[in-house]
């Protein structure tokens, strides 16, 4: 899988002991949000397993099609005369969506806890904030 384009998270923004990183973990401990709520009891949760076994398979035919030429993609359409064409690109379509839509809700989980985390550090009675190790260590 190609992973070039892939930038890393920094995650050691905890860890430095720079100014600016702490004025800006600061400014997330103020952040606030309101709590996701189910609309009804019996609404299904999302993702779903369905949504999520569905997107396994689409995701397992993207992962095949990866492997083909445009020279054998080609033959497999003469071969197949188009059988399957639109729902296969319906399905694929349709996984994108949902996969973004994932992708979307654990980035802002990722950022709750960030700034969850950070506004309990702002109470340093708790904590006498990070240790060398760049672990939270616990106030003695």
């Amino acid at each position: 899988m190609p992973t070039a384009d892939i930038k890393g998270l920094r995650t050691d923004l905890v860890r430095s002991s720079s100014s600016g990183h702490f004025a800006k973990l600061r400014e997330y401990a103020k952040l606030d949000w309101e709590p996701w709520t189910q609309d009804g009891p019996t609404d299904a949760l999302f993702p779903s397993d369905e949504s999520m076994c569905a997107g396994a398979e689409a995701s397992r035919t993207a992962y095949s099609i990866m492997h083909l030429t445009k020279d054998q993609l080609i033959k497999i359409h003469n071969e197949e005369a188009f059988d399957g064409f639109e729902e296969t690109m319906a399905n694929l379509a349709s996984t994108a969506e949902m996969l973004r839509a994932v992708v979307q809700m654990i980035e802002g989980a990722r950022g709750r806890m960030l700034a969850s985390a950070c506004a309990c550090l702002q109470d340093e009675s708790r904590y006498d904030l990070i240790g060398i190790d760049g672990r939270l260590k616990p106030y003695a």
